[in-house]
């Protein structure tokens, strides 16, 4: 039998009394636990949202080093140097690093940009950044010139108790300088090839527009280099505005492409001449900022003309202008260009004035005449003018109802350091060009009858090693050796041409498909095509006309706005069209580019 004992009321109230304290205890200590926990998480938690802040903070900063980047690349119209860049962000050491009032925090390091070379290394205080040759990856065949930069910000904070955080951040800039001569044909408008005579373009052809080529035959038209374009690519599906009315469609095809069109013909992205965003830096009811025209328009003193384009202005770029207005003819020099008192007589000597009549502009022209075979003495010999080489000529009275250009003669020799001419007035180009024969047509291998129409090699002379040219202007006609003034009026029975051999690049306007006529309110058809971008006015039957160079089409005439046909104004030569590939190594005074700029992804340092 058991026995069980009952404690007395004492003792059970003594071990009630135990184990409530021990509870409070234990509860209490969970509970300071609970709110050590809590407040190591909330420090933890303020200084992560901190430490985001001043990432956000310091990664502005960033956007701010690039707008004023932005400023000295579109100051200089070109890579920015280091001494272009202000003197308050310029690297390694800049001389007052903006105090930015973000409430997160202050700028222990300074912000800076520094030119680099292409490791990202800054390089020394002036220069310019290394310009190192890249392929680009987005239009087959071309290249660009990249140059380097790197913008950079390390920011402490203000807000994190008893520790300090700091954060650097910094991300590169590429400014890629792509020369448009670099292109057998660039268009910023559609580029259209409809029912062409017999031609080969061997060369890069871009057009920021739409894409047309049709012929009747593939062996018509063969592209021997890649082809990009941006709108859509038209073979038979649709033809240029007015095409069909010029010349009704009949088994159109595609042209050849030796490699296959799928590796020729890509669709691409533009390619600005004036960056990423040409529209930011032109402006309606400013003549100097209304079109890419401004190219080969002097500036109009009445207006305001922004870095980014005054300083493209081949205007602006000359070396010499010869100004024409009526028979007064003015000579000034700039950029580091003089002229001795006999040079400029020699100069004045070499231009003469004429009257001839263009069947396209229905109209008689007012043409001064530059012999350049006169000129080249003075362009050789005169101060600076070697390193500049850019020409600009005009006839400042130029009006719709008489309408003025400039024609080049006599220039199968030019000067040694290379030559470009520019205007805002048409220009005609008579015989050959940069061929280095003084003597006869027939000296140039390609215009020899024998084989003017099965090769398009041997461009010059023997011995003659043609140089870096360019002809700029409102609109370039080519006039044949056999061009003559007296019969510039007739039929076109009497207007015959020669072979003829032309090594120049040639930037000019076009008249679009479509365009209507600003003066009499007509509606043009088609245009003529990139096969007519340069003009004719001859009867080019069996006749050949070899180029080297590259066409570039920025603009739409102004001047020169007579519509295209064929017969009466002109029937087409052979046409053997080559790239110039020395432009890539060794291009013409003045030459053009197209600008891209990229930021870089951001870097923690």
């Amino acid at each position: 039998m058991s026995i069980k004992r009952i404690a007395p009321a004492k003792e059970q109230s003594a071990s009630a009394l135990i184990t409530a304290l021990i509870f409070i205890l234990v509860v209490s200590a969970l509970v300071c636990v609970g709110l050590r926990v809590t407040s190591t998480v909330g420090r933890i938690s303020d200084s992560s949202r901190d430490f985001a802040n001043l990432r956000y903070e310091a990664e502005g900063a960033l956007d701010v080093a690039y707008g004023i980047w932005l400023t000295a690349a579109n100051a200089k119209y070109g890579p920015p140097a280091s001494t272009d860049i202000p003197a308050r962000v310029r690297g390694p050491s800049p001389s007052s690093p903006p105090t930015f009032n973000y409430p997160y925090a202050n700028a222990a390091g300074n912000l800076q940009i520094n030119c680099t070379d292409s490791y990202g290394t800054p390089i020394a205080s002036g220069s310019i950044p290394t310009a190192v040759p890249v392929y680009l990856a987005s239009y087959p065949g071309w290249q660009g010139l990249d140059y380097s930069y790197t913008c950079s910000v390390r920011l402490t904070s203000t807000n994190v108790g008893d520790k300090t955080a700091s954060y650097g951040v910094k991300r590169s800039i590429e400014y890629v300088d792509v020369p448009l001569f670099q292109a057998m044909a660039f268009f910023q408008g559609d580029l259209e090839l409809y029912k062409p005579a017999t031609m080969t373009v061997q060369g890069l052809v871009h057009t920021n527009g739409d894409l047309y080529a049709s012929v009747q035959s593939p062996s018509v038209l063969t592209f021997l280099s890649d082809l990009s374009y941006v709108g859509s690519y038209y073979t038979t599906s649709l033809y240029p505005t007015g095409a069909a009315s010029w010349s009704a469609p009949s088994s159109m095809v595609g042209p050849t492409y030796p490699s296959g069109q799928a590796a020729q013909v890509h669709q691409v992205d533009a390619m600005q001449p004036l960056g990423t965003d040409p529209a930011s830096v032109f402006a309606a009811g400013n003549p100097n900022t209304d079109s890419m025209r401004f190219l080969v328009e002097p500036p109009n003193t009445s207006y305001t003309d922004p870095a980014a384009l005054s300083g493209r202005r081949l205007y602006n770029k000359a070396g010499i202008i010869i100004t024409i207005s009526g028979t007064t003819k003015t000579i000034t020099t700039q950029n580091g260009v003089t002229l001795t008192s006999a040079q400029r007589t020699t100069l004045l000597g070499a231009l003469t004035q004429q009257t001839i009549y263009d069947t396209r502009e229905g109209a008689n022209v007012g043409v001064t005449s530059l012999n350049i075979a006169t000129a080249d003495p003075v362009f050789n010999a005169a101060s600076g003018f070697s390193l500049n080489g850019v020409l600009y000529i005009y006839d400042s009275g130029d009006t719709t109802a008489s309408e003025k250009a400039i024609r080049l003669t006599n220039g199968t020799v030019l000067p040694t350091g290379g030559l470009t001419v520019a205007s805002e007035n048409g220009v005609y180009i008579q015989g050959d060009y940069n061929v280095g024969s003084e003597a006869s047509y027939l000296s140039v291998p390609t215009n020899l009858a024998s084989t003017s129409q099965t090769t398009s090699t041997s461009p010059t002379v023997a011995g003659y090693t043609r140089a870096p040219s360019a002809v700029m202007a409102d609109a370039v006609t080519i006039l044949s050796n056999a061009w003559s003034d007296s019969n510039s009026s007739k039929a076109i029975s009497s207007r015959v041409a020669q072979d003829t051999t032309i090594n120049t690049a040639i930037v000019a306007g076009n008249v679009p498909s479509g365009y209507v006529n600003p003066n009499t309110g007509v509606t043009y058809g088609y245009s003529g095509g990139f096969n007519n971008f340069p003009r004719f006015l001859e009867d080019w039957t069996g006749q050949a006309l070899c180029y080297y160079g590259s066409m570039v089409q920025l603009f739409n005439s102004a001047q020169f706005i007579g519509q295209w046909n064929t017969s009466p104004i002109y029937l087409p030569p052979n046409r053997f069209w080559n790239y110039d590939s020395n432009f890539l190594t060794n291009p013409p005074p003045g030459s053009l580019d197209v600008v891209n700029w990229t930021r870089g992804a951001l870097t923690r340092w």
